[in-house]
């Protein structure tokens, strides 16, 4: 094939397909639209394995479809020019693990072999190294384990996005707080990805793309700014959603039932994964969160625990579901109104066949019990270089016993975070959406994970709760 490549230019003719109006992936009104405009080749990235309808409509214009995924594979695969998934393997090996981003760079990786295999002089084909600050952001905001091959990319990837030679995602991390020298996967998981989604949650996610794209440093500034409001509303929102969900669930039925299945009217469909996942961690079981808008089936988010494929589940409701699809851990689904009561149902017959007898109580791991007094910058920075934390490689663990807390300080909006001083050495600590789990000072058993705070350029110890109870309790 010859085939030109000019990196860093990119041609965006059109606004995509929303996700408000058919949800994820590849459907048929995006590929007819992709036919519309007269495109020869079509890659799909982190979907396509159950495109069956949109990969025909395509195949039978001319169209050559490339699909890269990393999702479990349908009973039935759609035929596409190129099919490029690690699921194909008899035992899926060491890519498996792989992102959505991951399974399109190796792609790229093993087209640039064959274009240099052919001939292409090297200087003409793009330095890939170059893409590795977006392979790391997409690797953490998919939630794959950060190991083996993974680990290698965020690695690699995070240097680069610490060189700050990406005007995006370098003003990103301005309009985010984040210090590029010492930018880790938490800071890409809990500050950039969210605000990267945020414009496709709340409606298109060409800003999002933009900023990527664009090498002017001021319009990435500009578009940086309306990513950092478009959170600020996502967040609302979500809270707002979160709220009404656990509005409408009995905590003894979901007890019951061992899932909690949830469903709105007017919620939007790019933040109810967020809610699900709320609802795992409230009540301890798998959570399906639906939301429904217009005349349409409503599109949800599934999330699950260790021992409980929710994809598998859903699965056994097929037959009231308009789609489906995922992981073990998070899936997807749309349904129509009117099946939506007996599908609630039909996940609380599988999940109480599946999970009769096991104890969904959450268990915690720790690595030591320490006195946190002990964690100054040194050790907090010898315990870093076990990173990138993330899936699969979480960061290190502990437990405080009787921890001595003198202040108690409310954080963030309507303050629903905390932030705790510890008597004695003064270390502090901060727990997110633990505000009402706090009296006031006192004597307290913490688990936490050491970290640094940064802020108007001082640098010391913060200790990140993961849990905490009231000494003895």
């Amino acid at each position: 094939a010859d085939l030109r490549v000019a990196p860093r230019t990119v041609r965006v003719k059109r606004e995509p397909v929303e996700r408000e109006g058919e949800g994820y992936g590849l459907g048929p009104l995006a590929a007819q639209k992709i036919v519309d405009e007269g495109c020869k080749v079509l890659v799909t990235v982190d979907n396509g394995v159950s495109a069956h309808e949109a990969i025909a409509l395509a195949t039978a214009a001319g169209i050559d479809v490339v699909v890269t995924d990393h999702h479990l594979l349908p009973e039935s695969l759609p035929a596409p020019f190129a099919l490029v998934t690690p699921r194909l393997a008899p035992d899926d090996g060491e890519w498996a693990p792989l992102a959505g981003v991951g399974v399109a760079f190796a792609f790229a990786m093993g087209l640039r072999r064959e274009l240099l295999r052919r001939g292409r002089p090297r200087e003409s084909l793009p330095n890939l190294a170059e893409l590795l600050d977006l392979v790391a952001i997409g690797t953490v905001a998919d939630c794959v384990p950060l190991t083996g091959v993974n680990r290698i990319l965020v690695a690699h990837g995070l240097k680069r996005l610490a060189w700050g030679e990406r005007a995006g995602t370098a003003a990103l991390m301005r309009a985010a707080g984040v210090d590029p020298g010492a930018v880790d996967a938490a800071d890409v998981a809990f500050s950039l990805a969210p605000r990267l989604n945020a414009a496709g949650r709340m409606g298109s996610a060409m800003r999002g793309l933009s900023l990527l794209l664009t090498d002017d440093r001021q319009e990435a500034a500009s578009l940086a700014d309306e990513l950092e409001g478009e959170n600020r509303a996502r967040k609302e929102l979500q809270e707002r959603t979160c709220d009404e969900a656990l509005a409408r669930l009995d905590p003894e039925q979901v007890a019951r039932d061992r899932i909690a299945v949830v469903g709105g009217e007017g919620w939007k469909s790019g933040i109810v994964g967020i809610v699900a996942s709320r609802l795992v961690e409230r009540f301890g079981v798998p959570a399906v969160v639906v939301a429904f808008d217009g005349d349409g089936p409503g599109r949800g988010s599934a999330r699950s625990l260790p021992g409980f494929d929710i994809a598998a589940a859903l699965a056994q409701g097929a037959d009231l579901l308009a789609g489906h699809g995922g992981h073990a851990m998070a899936a997807g689904l749309s349904v129509e109104r009117e099946r939506f009561a007996p599908f609630s149902r039909r996940m609380a017959e599988v999940a109480a066949a599946r999970l009769a007898g096991a104890d969904l109580s959450p268990v915690i791991f720790a690595d030591a019990t320490v006195d946190p007094a002990r964690f100054d910058l040194p050790l907090i920075g010898a315990l870093a270089r076990l990173g990138p934390f993330g899936e699969g490689n979480r960061a290190p663990r502990f437990v405080a016993d009787g921890a001595s807390v003198s202040r108690v300080s409310p954080v963030g909006r309507e303050g629903r975070h905390v932030r705790l001083t510890l008597a004695g050495g003064g270390a502090e600590a901060i727990g997110f959406h633990m505000a009402d789990r706090v009296a006031g000072p006192g004597r307290y058993d913490l688990l936490f994970e050491p970290g640094v705070n940064r802020f108007n350029g001082t640098v010391r110890p913060q200790l990140r709760l993961v849990d905490l109870r009231p000494a003895g309790g």
